[in-house]
């Protein structure tokens, strides 16, 4: 437990200063967008590489040297984003295929009532954030509640780390495992029905008002008539 605090600052350090090469790097050096995007993955490897090698938690280092392109690289870091998007649309079904694999259908089924359990206890704590992040805020009783409809599917983080556990040899690795996918399932779907169901019903669609065409301009002087 020591070693979170360490580890969490450890990745964020690690993250600011690759983050704060590649801007360097794409600022001043005339650098093609297919280099910046090999050059950003390439970095992010190294990161989580670097970050095992002195314990540190390099996956919170790749998240932050992508705040600091997105905050300080301006029109080249939102070409970047696009691309990395278009890589993850295909990334993310190799993914998915890979954990389904790896679960066992007999410890998903064991884990069945305890994944419900944890499931519905992460939703309720992220729903309560959800709405005490957004007390005060300029947005009505509806809008709040429909954040937190609209924060309910969840599957790229699960999908991403709930694995780890089984990897790294821990005994209840496949109930984790197990119980990732259980989350996937279930808040994916009921998700996107909640958010299908509450947007007309949660949700108002402001109609701009018509900008007046000529208001106190006469025809004749607006197209030089006599």
């Amino acid at each position: 437990m020591a070693q979170i605090p360490f580890q969490i600052v450890g990745g964020i350090a690690l993250g600011v200063l690759l983050g704060w090469l590649l801007g360097l790097l794409f600022r001043h050096f005339s650098v093609s967008h297919l280099e910046r995007v090999g050059l950003a993955v390439a970095g992010a490897f190294a990161v989580l590489l670097i970050g095992e090698q002195i314990q540190v938690a390099g996956r919170l280092g790749v998240m932050t040297v992508g705040f600091l392109l997105l905050e300080k690289g301006g029109q080249y870091a939102v070409r970047l984003e696009r691309a990395l998007g278009q890589f993850w649309f295909f990334a993310q079904i190799f993914l998915f295929v890979l954990m389904g694999a790896e679960v066992s259908l007999v410890v998903a089924w064991e884990a069945g009532l305890l994944g419900l359990v944890i499931v519905a206890a992460g939703l309720l704590a992220r729903t309560t954030g959800v709405m005490l992040a957004t007390h005060g805020s300029e947005l009505s009783g509806k809008e709040r509640l429909f954040a937190a409809v609209a924060c309910v599917p969840k599957a790229t983080v699960q999908a991403a780390i709930g694995g780890i556990p089984l990897a790294m040899g821990i005994a209840s690795g496949e109930t984790i495992l197990a119980i990732a996918l259980l989350a996937v399932v279930l808040t994916a779907s009921l998700g996107a029905i909640g958010i299908r169901l509450a947007t007309p019903r949660l949700l108002e669609q402001e109609v701009p008002e018509p900008i007046p065409i000529g208001r106190g301009v006469s025809s004749s002087g607006a197209f030089g008539g006599t």
